[in-house]
């Protein structure tokens, strides 16, 4: 724990404020929970998932009484790998004892576990912060790196995002990328964008439900050109959707970094897999000496259904 700033100010000493506790703050964190049910989540006891799609390409012909077979179903291997990612934690409560956060560590307790420090911290810190990792660091833009053994990873590292997973699919040629020219920075050219990519759509996909993710400030822009270019200023709109397409809805996400990758899909094909979803927020806790010890392990891994059936643009594939 980090305490220099606080003792520098208050000194190394408690004093019995009980004014104090109600003044302690902590950060409010993004653990965006809107991202985790973007996906369809499925639980699983594995480590890797081996989905596989099939197509079929065409059969219909003229008759004619020769035999004439046609048509080839081919089958490809789509394998969803779930990343396995920990929380290690390593705490000395009594350090709070001499600072104006003493309250935490109460004078009647000799075990650390029964500080009222340990649940403040799980509940405050802990477990939001990483939500937090698991949404802006991993969720999108995430790519995972083998950790060097006694070495602390990085939060990005700890799995592969989404965008990587994309990436994969269009290099293998399991999504082709729509190329829609130049990345609009105005409000109106991204609404002209997102309409020329819908339209781009194979007509068998335009009327079916689907979402179409972004940034988050790429859907502000388009939010505020499409209220010009069709007069909705007074519209309570609950959710944006594409103009004569009612089915496709708009999201935005505050994850994807400077990312113009715009990308659409049915819910139903976006997946993620879960191997101790509980798991994670039952940490565990020891003690030794002073010190308290929390930790928690979990796998995760995003991946569709059907890939060639996400449709993306070609911005941010590289």
């Amino acid at each position: 724990m980090d305490l220099t700033a606080l003792v520098a100010e208050y000194g190394a000493e408690y004093k019995n404020d009980p004014k104090a506790r109600e003044r302690l703050r902590s950060k409010l964190y993004n653990n965006n929970s809107a991202w985790d049910n973007f996906f369809t989540r499925i639980p699983t006891d594995a480590t890797q998932e081996d989905w596989g799609f099939t197509e079929h390409d065409e059969v219909l012909q003229p008759y004619q009484e020769d035999w004439t077979p046609k048509g080839t179903l081919t089958a490809m291997p789509n394998p969803i790998k779930l990343f396995w990612a920990k929380a290690d934690i390593e705490k000395v409560p009594d350090q709070l004892t001499k600072t104006w956060m003493g309250f935490l560590r109460e004078s009647g307790y000799t075990n650390p576990l029964d500080y009222s420090f340990v649940r403040w911290y799980l509940e405050n810190h802990l477990i939001p912060r990483m939500h937090q990792d698991r949404y802006l660091a991993w969720g999108y833009l995430g790519s995972y790196t083998a950790p060097t053994a006694g070495t602390a990873g990085a939060a990005s590292t700890t799995g592969d995002g989404l965008r990587k997973i994309i990436r994969g699919h269009v290099t293998a040629g399991n999504i082709t990328p729509w190329v829609g020219g130049t990345f609009p920075t105005t409000a109106a050219g991204m609404v002209d964008y997102i309409e020329r990519m819908v339209k781009a759509l194979p007509e068998q996909y335009r009327m079916m439900p689907m979402d179409i993710a972004m940034r988050q400030t790429n859907l502000d822009l388009y939010d505020e050109g499409f209220r010009v270019k069709y007069n909705t200023y007074f519209m309570a709109e609950k959710e944006l959707t594409v103009r004569n397409y009612p089915n496709i809805k708009l999201v935005g996400f505050g994850n994807m970094g400077t990312s113009n990758l715009v990308f659409a899909s049915q819910k139903s094909n976006r997946l993620l897999l879960q191997k101790g979803s509980v798991k994670k927020e039952l940490v565990r806790l020891e003690t030794a000496l002073r010190k308290v010890y929390a930790f928690t392990d979990f796998h995760e891994g995003f991946g569709f259904d059907n890939p060639t059936e996400v449709f993306t643009n070609d911005q941010d594939l590289s």
